[in-house]
């Protein structure tokens, strides 16, 4: 029942974000509201609020194609068969549904990286694990991720955070999901499994053996952007390592908001919580005043408007950025 509710209200936000971007404001918002009115009737009545198929919902909310997709698809499949991506889920319909999902996002990454082949080898043949977690599970102090070589963990931000386990996420530390819009979720979820991917980069033994200079060049860059006031989240700056593992979950957005929201939203205080610096927003609002509105870059554009030779460090380590093509509502 709970998921269920959860999943209409992902609609419903859908097509209030689609209200923001189309003249037919007036519509949208309209169908928006009887959307979650009719949740809220289905959900007071104890009757399923959704006839459709959950995972379809989620995939619904920013579908896009990249270049490379059936590579992508053939390396996901791959890191399932070799007991690589697994997740907590006792319904075996979301446990095939968000191993699906984090099997993707992590091929992503490995099929557009020039060393993604002999990583994904060593992952597979030292039985390393990459794992989602279940609703209501959490990593305690770790927050919403954690990860070296060997494990890669994430909680599931795909979750009704908002609606359902305020209590629980309060001892998990997780003031910042609750303020993440829910049609971004499942971008969220994405830029986390992402930055922690990031991590496993920083903890694979082989990188120095085809990036020599890999983690001298990180320092450098981190210590240019603590020094120049470029570092792209507040988050980013606690360490070169968190620097890097920040770039990487930003490189692979394909829309440089899914990490907006993670503490303060624009307008407010930008000197608290994790989300973008003062110099990532500036690049953001221009580009939103200067395309009337709508949000035309990616996270990687985001990258090089603001650091440069970040940019050139992240193309040597994960190859040209990926051109993503929106296939839903959103589309550029």
């Amino acid at each position: 029942m709970q998921t269920r509710e959860y999943f209409g209200s992902h609609c419903f936000q859908a097509l209030l974000v689609y209200g923001r971007y189309s003249r037919r404001r007036g519509i949208f918002l309209t169908l928006a509201a009887l959307a979650m009115a009719g949740m809220l009737g289905a959900a007071q009545a104890g009757k399923p609020a959704s006839r459709f198929d959950e995972a379809r919902l989620m995939q619904w909310m920013f579908p896009y194609d990249i270049p490379n997709y059936a590579a992508v698809v053939q390396c996901a499949e791959e890191l399932k068969a070799g007991y690589y991506t697994r997740s907590t889920f006792e319904n075996p319909r979301l446990d095939e549904y968000f191993t699906d999902f984090l099997s993707f996002a992590i091929a992503e990454v490995l099929v557009n990286s020039p060393f993604g082949g002999p990583l994904q080898e060593d992952l597979l043949s030292y039985d390393c694990h990459a794992t989602i977690l279940q609703f209501g599970e959490g990593l305690g102090s770790k927050g919403v991720g954690d990860a070296d070589f060997f494990d890669l963990t994430v909680v599931t931000a795909l979750t009704p955070i908002q609606l359902w386990y305020p209590d629980q996420y309060d001892d998990y530390n997780y003031d910042g999901l609750k303020t993440i819009p829910l049609y971004a979720i499942p971008l969220y979820e994405q830029f986390i499994i992402h930055h922690e991917l990031g991590h496993v980069f920083q903890g694979w033994p082989r990188l120095r053996q085809f990036f020599p200079e890999c983690r001298e060049w990180a320092r450098d860059l981190y210590n240019e952007a603590m020094a120049n006031g470029l570092a792209l989240t507040r988050y980013s700056t606690i360490s070169w390592m968190e620097y890097w593992a920040e770039a990487t979950g930003i490189y692979f957005c394909p829309v440089p908001f899914a990490n907006m929201f993670d503490s303060a939203q624009i307008g407010e205080d930008e000197d608290e919580g994790n989300g973008y610096t003062g110099a990532a927003l500036d690049v953001i609002r221009a580009n939103l005043r200067q395309n009337r509105g709508r949000l035309r870059m990616s996270g990687a554009d985001l990258i090089r408007e603001v650091q440069p030779e970040l940019y050139q460090f992240l193309v040597e380590l994960y190859g040209e950025p990926n051109t993503y093509t929106f296939t839903g509502l959103l589309r550029r």
